[in-house]
């Protein structure tokens, strides 16, 4: 249970960080993929990615357990 609420606080989290545009899907398992459409520089890809990286770094309140992860990026323009 607490494994799955985990998922759906970095989901909400991840879908806070990009446009009303873009897509969040849960890969399977911990993978997600974020789809932005319509970047024009590389370097709002990255700007994203870090906007991503401070947000999820946040610990994540759950039963009472703050609970801190680690996160990898990969980016494919």
């Amino acid at each position: 249970t607490i494994g799955d609420r985990l998922l759906q606080s970095i989901a909400h989290r991840l879908v806070a960080c990009v446009r009303n545009s873009d897509t969040v899907s849960r890969q399977e398992g911990d993978e997600f993929i974020l789809l932005l459409p319509s970047i024009e520089h590389a370097e709002y890809a990255a700007l994203c990615a870090q906007k991503i990286l401070t947000e999820l770094a946040l610990p994540h309140l759950i039963d009472q357990h703050n609970l801190h992860i680690s996160v990898s990026i990969g980016i494919s323009i």
